[in-house]
């Protein structure tokens, strides 16, 4: 009789670089020799490999709402972990359902990372029951890589003042002060793309402009925003720039990548351009995080920002910071790769993630009609703009004057302190080009998203542990039938016979790894997704894509109350 049903044995363990500074300098170490090690290691980094057997429990979670994901590891008393592991020290978490082999612990492996993050605390806790019994367990906490956006910049006597000495100024003041007013001592204005090019090389990605401030100021003169990590754990991760090219740096800053514009083929980005903006040196000022600063000089209108791993074909990895066209359109999708220069950014070009049924355990779906709209404002924040503000609102509201009767005013305003660019010049200070008719085309995307997102499903899926790396910001896909495949889902998605999928937004992934006492391995994922819509293979929506209330035209089937399982049944088994 053939096998029903799959069996897998999933695989966990931590990698750790272990900053090894709890029992002194050790010997050899090179910054007390001033030699380093003839391999180029590090002698205050010492490997710690956390394996299955150590683990009882990892449990990793990333969404897009904060730039840093977490994790929890519980681990058995194998060692004394609070004496082995040094909080600081980076990690690597690794779960599959595929073996971890030796060679897995030596070179980054995309079915198998889950995690690159830094070890925050070490805790140990003993119990004793009522029986006198003692257990010991070790609990570890930490962040992924997206905390080094958390750290907070501070930036002091940004313009000195005329008489005032020049050592009175940081680095960091001066080379955003150059960014700001250039050579000629007059405000540049920039696309959002560069304003956060310019913020990103206060942190250390380009060292030149801290060569140059450093000659002008007598302090400082190197970025203190800068993260290093091990040499090990740069030749661990094959990372790479934005432009696919090896990155062979070991501060963790030169290696972001700014993926910015709108989606022209599947994972595949255009910079458009579509905003400019001046970065306001006065709200600098003071203690920030450097997460802060870059959200203020995004685009909240149609740039969303979050941070994470994207995997390229050759298995080489970018640390990613997103800050890309938002509002996906999906309606006119042409599935074939390219497109004209638009802002509209579709849907199903996000990279999405084939999940297969039988790996599916549950899926929670619904509607919400909090997430309803029906009227959009943009309100740009600039004291400039007072003098059009009556002309340009007639281009910056959109809204549905039918729901009103049904739902009252409910309104979605967004205030960005970037304008829209053309190519007409707006009379605006430095002569910056406006085109006020852009906020025709900026509202009209933003109806297409929000006004019919309580149609759209959002909820959980869990799945087993999955080999991919499933990033926050991509897509997922199932079979249409997974939640429950009754006529009611859409009238159109079963006329023809052929199966239709759910194409949804990962808005948070998380992953748990246990071992029972007796020795058994669960290995989960689950998925929050939102803006869920309905899809034929080639990812084109059915109909409108969203529910409909069409199932009188269908008959109520037997298969409306059909029993979702993950193995199929066979002719032997029993009824």
């Amino acid at each position: 009789m053939a096998a029903n049903f799959k069996i897998k044995t999933p695989h966990a363990a931590v990698l750790v670089w272990n900053y090894n500074d709890r029992v002194g300098v050790p010997t050899g170490d090179y910054r007390s020799t001033g030699v380093k090690d003839p391999q180029g290691t590090e002698k205050d980094v010492l490997p710690v490999i956390v394996s299955t057997l150590s683990c009882v429990s990892i449990q990793t979670n990333k969404a897009k709402g904060q730039p840093e994901g977490s994790f929890n590891l519980v681990l058995a008393p194998f060692k004394n972990w609070t004496s082995t592991l040094t909080p600081g020290s980076w990690c690597v978490i690794l779960m599959s359902n595929k073996p971890i082999t030796e060679q897995d612990l030596k070179q980054a492996n995309k079915d198998h990372v889950k995690m690159l993050g830094r070890i925050e605390t070490v805790r140990c806790e003993t119990t004793v029951n009522d029986e006198g019994a003692r257990q010991t367990l070790y609990y570890v906490s930490g962040v992924d890589w997206g905390h080094i956006f958390n750290a907070q910049l501070y930036i002091d006597n940004l313009i000195a003042g005329p008489n005032d000495p020049i050592s009175q100024g940081n680095s960091a003041a001066v080379a955003i002060r150059n960014a700001l007013f250039g050579n000629k001592n007059s405000p540049q204005s920039f696309t959002v793309a560069q304003n956060l090019t310019n913020l990103l090389d206060v942190m250390g990605k380009n060292t030149a402009g801290y060569t140059e401030a450093g000659k002008e100021i007598g302090r400082l003169s190197n970025s203190i925003y800068e993260f290093e990590i091990p040499t090990e754990l740069a030749k661990y991760f094959k990372f790479t720039d934005a432009k696919n090219k090896k990155v062979s740096a070991k501060s963790i800053n030169k290696m972001i990548s700014l993926i910015t514009g709108s989606l022209k083929s599947p994972d595949t980005y255009k910079d458009m351009a579509e905003a400019v903006g001046f970065i306001d040196p006065f709200s600098l000022q003071g203690t920030h995080s450097i997460w802060q600063i870059l959200m203020e000089n995004s685009n909240p209108v149609l740039n969303e920002m979050f941070t994470d791993f994207r995997w390229n074909n050759d298995s080489t990895v970018q640390l990613a910071l997103y800050n890309r066209i938002r509002p996906f359109a999906y309606k006119d999708f042409n599935p074939k790769p390219g497109g004209s220069n638009s802002l509209k950014s579709f849907f199903q070009n996000v990279k999405t993630h084939e999940l297969v049924a039988d790996e599916v355990i549950s899926v929670n779906a619904g509607t919400n009609w909090r997430d309803k709209f029906n009227f959009i404002e943009i309100k740009p924040q600039f004291q400039e703009f007072a003098i059009v503000a009556n002309w340009y609102k007639q281009k910056s509201q959109v809204f549905d004057e039918e729901s009103f009767k049904r739902e009252g005013f409910r309104p979605l305003i967004f205030e960005t302190k970037q304008f829209p660019s053309g190519k007409e010049k707006g009379g605006l200070p430095n002569d910056v080009g406006v085109d006020w008719d852009q906020l025709v085309v900026w509202c009209n995307l933003l109806r297409e998203w929000y006004f019919g997102t309580h149609r759209m499903l959002n909820g959980t899926i869990t799945i087993h542990g999955t080999t991919e790396y499933i990033a926050v910001g991509n897509n997922i896909r199932f079979d249409a039938g997974l939640i429950n495949p009754t006529p009611n889902i859409n009238a159109k998605t079963r006329q023809d016979g052929v199966n239709h999928y759910i194409l949804a937004h990962v808005e948070a992934v998380s992953h748990q790894f246990s071992v029972t006492p007796d020795g058994a391995r669960q290995y989960r994922t689950t998925i929050q997704f939102v803006r869920g819509i309905i899809v034929n293979k080639n990812n084109i929506n059915i109909g409108e894509g969203m529910l409909d209330q069409d199932a009188t035209k269908l008959s109520q089937s037997a298969d409306r109350n059909t029993v979702n399982v993950n193995s199929t049944s066979v002719p032997e088994d029993p009824t």
